[in-house]
């Protein structure tokens, strides 16, 4: 076929530029996931996308999600001519005034903290300490026989070192401006410490807030209680553009095998890692086969444990088709690892057109059952 064009844009439907796919609210690194299958189909791909990631993204965060697309595409139609389309001048006053900040927007415009708080007691723990991270993508068949910490992989090294103490923010996900309807059905209580407004966002296919995943996880820590984990994901660090470190005003707890806990990745995306072993991590992501700082950071407060070295092993795992059900995903692998120790592979296929209507049922129950997959042809 000839050529099609993706972009990414606060506000736009394809009708305006016949030819086109035109994804709202789209950031770079959620558009793969929505593009993927298409893109073998074509000889030209042009891209003009990024508008999204301006507000709360570095130009080295920009670069990054660009090339690691540009890699995918590049992956599945090695043939094909990549155009990459730069963004038109904008003000400030382009974005939505109401648009929810999110943490790394919230703590760059924050002034310095005083160094009296570099003495207080919320430090973020293994501070000043060098953490090995072995990174290993693991096929279906490799998931329970993979050696832990092979001497021959490369290192992805990170380093922790003390921050002063940020506020918990609540993690959620640019939305368009919020109208008084939505306000009043904030104070519509639904279940629990969930509104109407929650309910609303699971039902209408958005994307799950910090509220929903965490009232989740609550359900799952009594309903499983010899399996640890289910922490709080606002204990996520958030990166300060002003300071250029990762802060976090109470870090996660270290737990023992088994347990489990969802992420948020500081990149717009949930994700779930577990351990069965004290010796081996897994990491179940529904779009990518990399981390980020931030989950590199939350890995090693929950599951170092005073290690040197931690193998994190990126099993293969179902993936979405759009930028919106990681959250989704992210409580149906959790729940899927509490019922039948899953910790990885593509014979658990979720049925993704059940997965919003089971949430809402097991939210209101007060109880997860495992999610519904697609039956076998």
């Amino acid at each position: 076929m000839g050529a099609i064009s993706f972009a990414a844009f606060l506000s736009i439907s394809d009708e305006m530029f016949p030819g086109h796919v035109a994804l709202c609210w789209y950031r770079i690194e959620q558009m793969w996931g929505v593009i993927g299958r298409r893109v073998p189909d074509y000889k030209i791909v042009v891209l003009h996308i990024g508008a999204n990631n301006l507000w709360n993204d570095t130009p080295a965060d920009v670069l990054t999600h660009y090339q690691s697309l540009v890699d995918s595409i590049r992956r599945v139609n090695p043939s094909c001519q990549i155009l990459l389309s730069g963004l038109l001048p904008r003000g400030q006053d382009m974005f939505p005034v109401n648009t929810p900040k999110t943490p790394s927007q919230v703590h760059s415009t924050q002034k310095s903290p005083q160094k009296s708080a570099l003495k207080t007691k919320s430090k973020t723990p293994h501070s000043k300490k060098k953490l090995h991270f072995n990174l290993e993508t693991v096929s279906e068949e490799e998931i329970d026989t993979c050696p832990i910490s092979p001497d021959e992989k490369k290192d992805n090294i990170i380093t922790l070192d003390d921050t002063p103490p940020g506020k918990k923010r609540k993690l959620d996900f640019p939305s368009p401006p919020i109208s008084i309807e939505i306000e009043q059905e904030k104070k519509q209580p639904w279940i629990g410490t969930l509104t109407q407004v929650d309910k609303k966002t699971i039902s209408d296919s958005k994307c799950l807030t910090s509220d929903i995943v965490n009232y989740a996880q609550n359900i799952l820590s009594k309903q499983f209680p010899l399996i640890q984990g289910f922490q709080n994901t606002c204990y996520a660090p958030v990166f300060c553009n002003q300071q250029k470190k990762w802060l976090s005003e109470t870090s996660f707890t270290p737990t023992q095998a088994p347990a489990v806990q969802i992420h948020h990745t500081g990149h717009s995306h949930w994700v779930t890692s577990l351990t069965k072993q004290s010796n081996e991590v897994y990491l179940l992501d529904s779009m990518y086969d990399t981390l980020t700082t931030s989950s590199e950071i939350q890995l090693s407060q929950i599951y170092s444990h005073g290690k040197k070295r931690l193998l994190v092993k990126l099993p293969e795992v179902q993936k979405q088709t759009n930028s919106i059900d990681c959250g989704l995903f992210a409580i149906a692998n959790a729940v899927e690892f509490c019922f039948t120790s899953f910790s990885g592979g593509i014979h658990v296929e979720f049925d993704t057109e059940l997965l919003r209507e089971h949430l809402v049922i097991c939210l209101e129950k007060g109880e997860f059952i495992p999610f519904p997959k697609k039956k076998l042809a």
